[in-house]
């Protein structure tokens, strides 16, 4: 709410404050909006207020280890705006569980002569 006085104020327009607020409220929604994520085999089912979106594991291509959570990106691209097509998972208190499922979910079957999974998730 700051920013958007001071941009309104800097510039002298009010009109200009209001669309600052309104720009960085969409994009800061996940901060003041609760949430959801459900992993599970068929993916990743993200619930905002009543409303579902599931992201079959399929679609996601890798995924970005951070310090706070886990991005799940659906191309190998490199563009500096290629993390806004992703989906961010965050660790909460639950980061070990969190490495184990995306791993468990985004590593190849093992093959029939192989009896354990090979994890590549993980940072070292």
């Amino acid at each position: 709410m700051a920013f958007a006085a001071i941009a309104g104020a800097t510039a002298g327009s009010t009109a200009l404050g209001v669309a600052s607020m309104a720009a960085l409220n969409v994009a800061l929604w996940r901060l003041w909006m609760p949430v959801r994520f459900v992993l599970g085999h068929q993916g990743i089912v993200q619930s905002v207020l009543g409303r579902r979106r599931r992201t079959a594991w399929k679609d996601v291509d890798h995924c970005r280890i951070g310090t706070a959570g886990i991005l799940l990106l659906p191309h190998q691209d490199t563009s500096p705006l290629a993390c806004l097509r992703g989906l961010y998972l965050p660790y909460r208190q639950q980061r070990e569980e969190l490495w184990d499922l995306v791993d468990y979910y985004l590593s190849p079957p093992p093959s029939a002569s192989e009896s354990t999974r090979t994890y590549h998730v993980k940072p070292k």
